[in-house]
């Protein structure tokens, strides 16, 4: 009786802590009524690191109340510099810089991957943060916080996606480091 009711002691423990451990999405990532979009996102433009940047630390609580009623917010020249920490926007007649919204479990991600359908004007930001898979950074880890990009694009998106992700290795798996934006 004695280890039966220790071994049901020790699965409601794991279970709170499972359920405590859970990441905690962001308001950001709720999708509307186009929640299921019916376009593989393999098939979708994997927008190189020079047409896109987070926004910085400094910056991210004044580019998120712009983006508190939006999903994205057409930028000045000005603007995007000066969010983006002064970076040398090489953009031309045919792209503009929008700031748009992001999420991560943490304040910086390990990498970011920015997707765009032209067609549809559909765009994806997914970020990845690493939680070293243990207890403590797991669970400092577990909520998302804004992480806005300044996005360069020919036009503004019919739609934008935040996702992001949280794992030990898992966020590793089947990724090209080459590839991806880990800046």
């Amino acid at each position: 009786m004695q280890r039966l009711l220790s071994l049901g002691a020790s699965t409601l423990c794991a279970a709170l802590a499972a359920g405590c451990m859970r990441p905690v999405p962001h308001a950001w990532q709720a999708c509307g009524t186009d929640r299921f979009v019916v376009v593989p996102i393999d098939t979708w433009v994997v927008l190189p690191k020079d047409q896109y940047c987070r926004v910085i630390p400094a910056e991210v609580a004044r580019a998120a109340e712009k983006l508190a009623e939006r999903p994205f917010v057409v930028l000045e020249g000005h603007e995007a510099r000066a969010l983006a920490g002064e970076r040398d926007w090489a953009w031309d007649k045919a792209h503009r810089p929008y700031l748009v919204r992001g999420v991560a479990y943490s304040g910086k991600p390990l990498y970011t991957i920015v997707r765009f359908e032209a067609k549809l004007g559909l765009l994806a930001i997914h970020h990845a943060t690493y939680d070293c898979e243990n207890l403590l950074t797991a669970y400092a880890c577990r909520r998302a916080r804004p992480c806005p990009l300044v996005v360069l694009l020919p036009g503004p998106p019919a739609a934008v996606y935040p996702t992001a992700d949280v794992g030990g290795d898992r966020v590793f798996r089947g990724r090209d480091f080459k590839t991806l934006d880990t800046r």
